[in-house]
């Protein structure tokens, strides 16, 4: 979905079908127990008939087991992609445009599908309107939004699209996880 994004390939309608794949592939790995923790485009490869994958399950995390990773500072940066994101390890743990507000409070061992469910709104907001919902000039200021502020108007960003579907991302987006559809 990177790719479709930065080249602007494709119509809306086939990112949508790549998109629901991703779905069922995030739902797949909830029925097993499994979240990712930092979906986001890049982390979404498409492939040159149609298939698609979800990458970098580096963060991943098995529901019900406890996080043993210690904590650290925000400001420890494990790896920056292509657009100067990075993913970061510690107390917070995702890259910050994509982090549900519980993964942004630092609440890694409360995450479940629906901070997942946060990622794949946020990615589709993209998809959308070319950004994600959430920028500032820096990773704290960006974790200070997803905390503080509702996300950018995907209706003003991408006044093209429908309104169901506006619905359906800023739900995917909302502040407390029971709010986020399942």
């Amino acid at each position: 979905l990177g790719d479709v994004i930065d080249d602007g390939m494709g119509t809306l309608g086939s990112r949508l079908e790549h998109f629901l794949k991703v779905c069922d592939a995030m739902s797949y790995s909830h029925s097993r127990g499994v979240i990712h923790r930092d979906l986001k485009p890049d982390n979404i490869m498409v492939g040159h008939h149609g298939e698609v994958l979800v990458v970098d399950w580096g963060l991943a995390k098995l529901l019900g087991e406890e996080d043993v990773t210690l904590p650290s500072a925000i400001t420890a940066p494990v790896e920056v992609d292509e657009r100067g994101a990075p993913s970061l390890f510690g107390t917070i743990k995702g890259t910050p445009s994509y982090l549900s507000p519980e993964a942004a409070r630092g609440a890694v061992n409360e995450l479940g599908p629906p901070a997942d469910v946060f990622g794949l709104g946020a990615t589709l907001f993209e998809v959308l309107a070319g950004h994600p919902p959430y920028r500032a000039r820096t990773r704290l200021q960006t974790v200070a939004k997803v905390l503080c502020e509702p996300p950018e108007s995907l209706a003003v960003c991408a006044p093209r699209v429908s309104r169901e579907l506006v619905d359906l991302v800023h739900r995917c987006l909302a502040f407390e996880p029971d709010d986020r559809p399942g």
